[in-house]
Order: structure tokens, then C-alpha cells, then sequence
């Protein structure tokens, strides 16, 4: 019974934490924009640009987090991780996903044009 509460908590901390996350981080804008048909082509390109961006801003944040003695330089040095975690994903899973929709694509058209009824 504990090791379910216990399971339950971090579960529920978890998906807290994501629907925080996907509010009011304007990036969670941009690639569920990216996830969309027309935009995963650009997944890969703004993939390519912001990752590297973002990692620069995570060392050079984490970089005042070991010298300065102010404690909110941790805040852009989590921010940025995150964010290169995220773009770093949408540029190697968009190409995948968009070679899998073009394929499946011409098969749809067929599949919905042969299921629909004779005209009466």
C-alpha cells in the first residue's frame, strides 16, 4: 500500500510538473506547432538553430551559477536544459516522422477512396 502511494505522488508531481512546463513555456508553443502537417518539415531546421542556442545559454548561465553568489542564476541554467533537451528531440524525430506521414500519405488517399459508397 505505501510503495502505491508512494507511485501515485511522484506520478501525479510528474504530470503536475508537465502540464507546468507545457503552460507557460512559450517553446512548448513552438513544437507542438512543429508536431502539426504543415509544420514538420520545419522541425529539423528550427531543431538545428535553437538547440545549439539554448546550450550556450545553459553553459553560460551555469557558468555564473559557480562563481556568482547570487542563487537565481539557476533558474535560466534549468530553463535552457530543458529547452535544448526539447529541440534537440524535435530535430531528430521530425525527419522520421515526416518520412512516415509522406509514405502513409498516398496510402490514405487510396484507403479513402475506395471506401466510400456508390452513388444512388
Amino acid at each position: 500500500m505505501l510503495f502505491y502511494l508512494i507511485l501515485r505522488f511522484w506520478f501525479t508531481l510528474a504530470l503536475h510538473v508537465y502540464a507546468f512546463f507545457h503552460a507557460w513555456m512559450p517553446t512548448s508553443h513552438l513544437v507542438r506547432l512543429v508536431n502539426t502537417d504543415r509544420g514538420i518539415k520545419w522541425g529539423l531546421p528550427i531543431g538545428a538553430a535553437l538547440t545549439p542556442l539554448y546550450y550556450l545559454t545553459m553553459t553560460w548561465s551555469g557558468g555564473h551559477l559557480n562563481v556568482d553568489s547570487s542563487g537565481w542564476w539557476w533558474v535560466p541554467t534549468l530553463w535552457s536544459a530543458i529547452n535544448t533537451i526539447k529541440f534537440a528531440h524535435v530535430a531528430v524525430r521530425s525527419p522520421f516522422i515526416w518520412v512516415r506521414r509522406k509514405l502513409r500519405q498516398p496510402t490514405a488517399r487510396q484507403f479513402e477512396a475506395h471506401q466510400r459508397w456508390p452513388a444512388e
